[in-house]
């Protein structure tokens, strides 16, 4: 089985910030140490159906939460 390099790799969140956008039933992270070593993590829980017919209002909030990352101290 290949392991998807996003996971095989928890170093990349060591002390960084990171933002995870997500389907509301798929709890990434939880019950796992994957993100432990981060810095903060912030998550944008989207409809676990047809989240893309909501692609604009996911991807402006995405945006606008990624804008404040650079003003947090």
């Amino acid at each position: 089985m290949k392991i998807h390099p996003f996971c095989s790799n928890t170093k990349r969140w060591y002390n960084n910030k990171g933002l995870i956008v997500e389907g509301e039933k798929t709890n990434f992270g939880y019950g796992n140490d994957l993100l432990g070593t981060a810095a903060e993590v912030s998550k944008i829980i989207v409809p676990s159906k047809n989240a893309f017919s909501k692609y604009e209002q996911i991807l402006e909030l995405t945006r606008e939460i990624i804008k404040t990352y650079d003003k947090k101290t």
